[in-house]
């Protein structure tokens, strides 16, 4: 993956306080605390209206807005895999499933898809989605890991807890994942979230990431051999 990004420049020392394990996010910083359950109270209200500008966005403008080839990536993994096993993909904030659908329909029981919504919406089917998952990203609990994860204007823009949500992110990846995020506007550069992320970053060995058009895309490594 190519690095491109609008932070001009890396420390190679990061700093010291930034250290996550002493105090989560949310405790950290009592206004962003505030602020998530607030919007989390919102998401809840226009999850049920179906009030969501991309509720029904297609595939080919995630990828476009993502920067992102999410089918050429799946079907790729499905052909090495040759039915072994599922490609699996997670959408977080996936309205009523449209982009999941569409991925079911090209690549059929080679792909598994799951999505999140915050409240599911009565009388939705979500159809074309495998299972769905519905709450707070931040406090769901998935059983399983996923080869390609994505966000477009979800439950990551939507949080102002983007280190946490990007740290749960990372751990939702199977080794050599990608994920795609689309971050919050005020993921800005120099900002006190951008060094928590790339800190975030750092700490699980990820180099290959890029951020541009506040769309954040990174793989996970695979893990050393001995």
């Amino acid at each position: 993956m190519a690095r491109k990004n609008a932070w001009p420049s890396r420390k190679k020392n990061l700093p010291q306080f930034w250290r996550r394990v002493s105090k989560p996010e949310a405790e950290r910083d009592e206004m962003r605390r505030w602020s998530e359950d607030l919007k989390r109270l919102r998401r809840v209200d226009m999850d049920q209206r179906k009030a969501w500008q991309y509720f029904r966005t297609p595939l080919d403008v995630i990828e476009k807005r993502l920067g992102v080839d999410i089918s050429g990536m799946a079907r790729a993994l499905a052909e090495k895999r040759d039915g072994k096993s599922q490609v699996k993909i997670l959408d977080l904030g996936c309205g009523r499933g449209t982009a999941l659908a569409q991925l079911k329909q090209l690549l059929g029981a080679s792909v598994k898809t799951v999505g999140v919504v915050e409240e599911r919406t009565p009388k939705e089917g979500y159809s074309g989605v495998d299972r769905l998952l519905v709450g707070n990203m931040l406090q769901l609990q998935p059983r399983e890991t996923y080869d390609v994860i994505f966000s477009h204007m979800g439950a990551v823009h939507h949080t102002p807890l983007q280190t946490t949500a990007v740290e749960r992110v990372i751990g939702w990846l199977k080794p050599e994942g990608t994920a795609a995020l689309e971050v919050r506007h005020a993921f800005a550069e120099g900002s006190l979230v951008v060094q928590e992320v790339l800190t975030v970053l750092a700490q699980n060995g990820i180099k290959d990431w890029k951020y541009k058009g506040n769309v954040l895309v990174f793989k996970k490594p695979a893990p050393r051999v001995p």
